[in-house]
């Protein structure tokens, strides 16, 4: 079994109580680079390595972004679930506004993470503290910690600042930049991290320059990079499907989501998260989304139920979700509590291969290469029980991929909620949702109004007057 990042030793002296004490508690975003904290951490090795830790604690073990809003709230803002109680109708029905509480806390929240790969980054780069090969290692992770929030706030909230140092005297003013700046910058960062972490042989919980990978192809496809994002998901794709890779394959529906799972290209063991219980084994996902008791908080949607029963064959409709009293919930993650096998352990998924298909997939199809854009859909479709599609138009492949990226990562990471938007396709599939009160800007999210207040260079959102 995979050992806790936390429980490798990691945390070697008291400056973990300093990091460590909470999720609310790390680096704050308004500590100034000549604080106690810093002085206290960088000056060391076992600073510099809590420090480390404390990275994958607040992007990993602490960040409700990534654990609960990401998977749960986007999907809610997107067309695959709902919530029992009509106190989260602002979600599920899209009339959230610049007053909603989430919308500051994702904003936040996100630039907390920022701010601490900067310190990090600023601080690490150079020094002789540690040994070249570890701080050329910590610097690449701390560059995937910094792309990921940036790449969340852009498909969030459109155009938004570009932090790149701690000194809160120069980031208090800074103003709204293009989303392609932004890009740049997610791109230059998970190049190098790539490069620094070349090499490292570490498990799949720690970052890797795999998961670079995986991450950049994500971005090129978002960007409509289509023969960068072909290129960088091959790097994944095992030889016999024409890739590069050889680490990674498709698992059984039934083990993707397990530690031992084989398709997992980053994951995080989420032992040592500081909220209820353990977590030794379960993810915070499946402890929300498993029920109880008799009721069904997060409940799938009457839309992506009949997606994924719209073929009597595809197990991922039977697999993958399960129900009480005919109310209907993610089970991706079966887990709520330590199985008694640990055979059965979960980990939070963040990366896996099925996604590497699809991307190259969609990347195909729009390159004319629908022979093999099907090549590689079906591939998913198989492993989910489903026959081979045999469509021909490039249209008709490239929403055969939306639906089949909808019942593959549904209640994963606010995919969804990303690819409607980016595919232009979120004002014709949300308008029909009888459920929603559907207004096309809706598509980027409010800036609360403590921000506007804050930094008078910031600008709203369209549509927000409220």
């Amino acid at each position: 079994m995979r050992m806790s990042l936390l429980n490798k030793g990691l945390v070697v002296s008291a400056l973990c109580s300093l990091l460590l004490t909470s999720c609310d508690d790390l680096l704050e975003v308004d500590s100034p680079t000549s604080s106690l904290v810093t002085e206290q951490v960088f000056t060391s090795k076992d600073g510099i390595e809590a420090a480390r830790v404390g990275l994958y604690v607040n992007n990993w073990l602490c960040s409700s972004v990534y654990y609960t809003y990401m998977p749960l709230y986007y999907s809610m803002f997107s067309d695959e679930l709902k919530y029992r109680l009509t106190s989260y109708a602002e979600y599920y029905e899209n009339t959230y506004t610049s007053q909603t509480s989430m919308m500051a806390t994702i904003w936040q929240r996100l630039y907390k993470a920022i701010y601490q790969s900067n310190d990090f980054i600023t601080n690490v780069e150079g020094t002789s503290i540690i040994d070249s090969d570890s701080r050329d290692r910590y610097l690449g992770e701390a560059l995937f910690f910094r792309a990921f929030p940036y790449f969340v706030l852009v498909n969030s909230y459109g155009d938004v600042p570009l932090v790149m140092v701690t000194d809160f005297n120069k980031t208090a003013n800074t103003p709204r930049v293009a989303q392609s700046q932004v890009y740049d910058v997610i791109i230059s960062d998970l190049t190098k991290a790539a490069e620094y972490l070349d090499g490292a042989t570490d498990d799949v919980t720690y970052i890797t320059s795999d998961a670079c990978y995986a991450f950049l192809a994500r971005v090129y496809l978002y960007m409509g990079e289509w023969e960068k994002a072909k290129a960088m998901s091959e790097k994944l794709l095992p030889v016999a499907d024409g890739g590069i890779g050889t680490r990674y394959q498709l698992e059984d529906l039934d083990n993707v989501f397990r530690a031992s799972s084989k398709e997992s290209i980053m994951c995080a063991n989420m032992e040592g998260y500081s909220g209820t219980g353990t977590y030794v084994g379960y993810t915070r996902e499946g402890y929300m989304l498993v029920p109880s008791g008799n009721n069904v908080n997060y409940q799938i949607s009457p839309e992506l139920l009949a997606s994924l029963t719209s073929d009597p064959a595809d197990k991922r409709g039977t697999n993958w979700i399960a129900d009480k009293k005919g109310v209907y919930y993610p089970y991706k993650y079966k887990n709520r509590a330590t199985p008694s096998k640990t055979e059965e352990y979960e980990y939070q998924v963040w990366f896996r291969l099925a996604e590497q298909y699809l991307i190259r997939a969609e990347a195909n199809a729009h390159l004319g290469n629908v022979k093999e854009a099907l090549s590689d859909v079906n591939k998913i479709r198989n492993r989910a029980g489903v026959a081979d599609s045999v469509l021909t138009s490039v249209d008709d492949v490239l929403l055969l991929i939306e639906g089949e990226r909808q019942r593959e990562f549904f209640a994963e990471l606010g995919h969804r909620w990303f690819d409607l938007k980016r595919t232009n396709r979120i004002d014709d599939v949300l308008s029909k949702v009888e459920w929603k009160k559907w207004e096309s800007y809706k598509a980027l999210f409010p800036i609360a109004n403590a921000e506007l207040l804050n930094n008078p260079y910031l600008t709203q959102n369209p549509g927000y007057d409220d």
